[in-house]
């Protein structure tokens, strides 16, 4: 295949990733995370100011963020051009449909294979999990795990001095985009350790970066989250996440939804690829390349066991890096074909597997993205926020949602809520869910008003999604006094306020 023919084609197979996220991203007006909302609301602040909120009256009813803002401001200086509705639906998904470009770079590089680096180019966009989870959400990771593979891409190629220096750009970005940059220089230490065992060298280039980067890292993170870690200590690892949430980390994703999530093939591949690598003593392949893609299996597996990033985060990167491990897979399969009685195959073997692969990564692909689309708020939910909004009029009200809908409130209210997703810098976390739990599930008019009074709480937000977590159809104080039906639908607002009965 023509050089020239395969950049058309890689071109393509960007256009049509593209098209089917923005296909897929506007089956609905709203963004299926609650964290999209938070970012929405520091867009538009930096947007108005220059600055994001740091010092934010909706959050805790009051409380500090320590958060890195660069994603926002990407996307706020993209809003100088174009409409922000538009921008924050297009740009994450333009962003995450790099990945073809650089899965290219990455397989090309180290096989000098252009059609086998487009094969796997292909297969990177229509992963299903990384194709669902930065489809419909104003995410992060939408740029951090393209700049990920990138980083890869140019440590690999480091020897070369422009390439070490590109890779110390890219870090120094990754680190102001997002902490799980970190995974980067664990995977290397993880690379570092495997060489040992393996008895191969650790170039001098690569030792340099990687020192590099560790020590580049840590003072960096150590100086931005100083003052978390005098507070939170080791548990800021976790993110000072409350034991009701981080005990259920796993509860909805199993070992088959995993599977499917991560596509067959890939995961077969891949692993064949990790057993053959690492536990085949028979095995004469000693590659170090394949030795960095397994390094960083194992580190996002571990991070996953030790609950320190979330399922769907550490399937993205795992199921990104099958494709890389699959690339070997196929090279070696090739490699044996020829040398059989089957060798005039060959011609046709590309063709089939590039079918065989891509449909069978579609199907789920689809269906996860769809059911990530369905997990947007719906049009009920937003009308009843915007009667709130219209329905309260005086300041510094505070509302009781689930912290899974609390950025979503905030956003579309102007309100306060009890708790969000953002634990860091709060001691009380545990405290505050536990009180949501007995507002949404307790039969005891004093217990709920007890919190309600607790922290000045003025209304509650019941959507279908936190009456099913909540296993609840109603708000079960509502027949008693003190908590008033003022709003009902499929979603419910309730107003608290004894004084009117009494």
């Amino acid at each position: 295949m023509k050089k020239k023919t395969v950049y058309w084609l890689l071109a393509f197979v960007f256009v049509i990733s593209l098209a089917i996220r923005l296909y897929l991203a506007y089956q609905t007006p709203y963004f299926s995370t609650d964290s999209a909302y938070y970012h929405l609301r520091q867009i538009e602040h930096i947007r108005e100011t220059g600055l994001p909120i740091i010092t934010d009256a909706l959050s805790y009813g009051g409380r500090v963020h320590i958060y890195l803002p660069f994603f926002d401001y990407i996307l706020a200086f993209f809003s100088i051009f174009f409409p922000l509705s538009i921008v924050v639906k297009v740009v994450p998904n333009i962003f995450a449909s790099s990945i073809v470009f650089i899965m290219y770079l990455l397989v090309d590089y180290i096989y000098k294979n252009k059609e086998v680096a487009l094969l796997c180019a292909s297969i990177s966009a229509v992963i299903p999990i990384y194709l669902g989870q930065t489809l419909n959400s104003i995410s992060v990771y939408s740029l951090s795990v393209p700049l990920f593979f990138l980083l890869l891409y140019y440590f690999l190629k480091s020897q070369d001095e422009s390439s070490a220096w590109m890779y110390i750009l890219l870090f120094c970005l990754g680190m102001l985009l997002h902490p799980s940059i970190i995974i980067v220089v664990l995977g290397l230490l993880i690379y570092y350790i495997i060489l040992k065992i393996e008895k191969l060298s650790f170039d001098k280039s690569e030792s340099e970066i990687f020192l590099f980067s560790l020590s580049l890292l840590l003072w960096f993170y150590i100086l931005f989250y100083k003052k978390a870690l005098l507070i939170h200590g080791f548990s800021l690892l976790w993110r000072n996440m409350p034991p009701q949430i981080l005990i259920n980390y796993f509860y909805n994703t199993s070992i088959i939804e995993s599977i499917y999530l991560l596509g067959l093939i890939p995961l077969i591949c891949g692993a064949y690829i990790i057993y053959d690598s690492l536990f085949n003593i028979r095995s004469k392949k000693k590659s170090k390349r394949i030795y960095l893609f397994i390094s960083f299996c194992i580190i996002i597996t571990l991070m996953l066991w030790m609950k320190l990033i979330e399922i769907n985060v550490g399937l993205m990167y795992i199921g990104l890096l099958f494709v890389l491990l699959f690339s070997q897979a196929y090279i070696s399969f090739h490699g044996y074909l020829s040398k059989t009685k089957l060798n005039y195959l060959d011609k046709y073997l590309y063709l089939g597997i590039f079918i065989i692969v891509i449909f069978s990564l579609l199907i789920p692909s689809f269906g996860y993205a769809n059911e990530i689309i369905n997990n947007a708020p719906h049009k009920t939910d937003i009308n009843a926020l915007s009667f709130m909004k219209e329905y309260i009029s005086e300041d510094n009200v505070l509302v009781v949602a689930d912290v899974s809908e609390a950025n979503i409130v905030s956003y579309y209210t102007g309100h306060s809520t009890i708790a969000d997703t953002d634990f860091i810098l709060r001691d009380d976390v545990t405290e505050r869910m536990k009180d949501i739990e007995i507002v949404y599930s307790t039969y005891s008019k004093i217990m709920a008003s007890r919190v309600m009074e607790k922290y000045g709480a003025d209304y509650i937000y019941l959507t279908n999604e936190t009456a099913f977590k909540y296993n609840i159809t109603t708000l079960p104080v509502e027949d008693q006094d003190c908590f008033h039906l003022v709003y009902t639908d499929d979603t419910k607002i309730y107003q608290y306020g004894c004084e009117e009965n009494e």
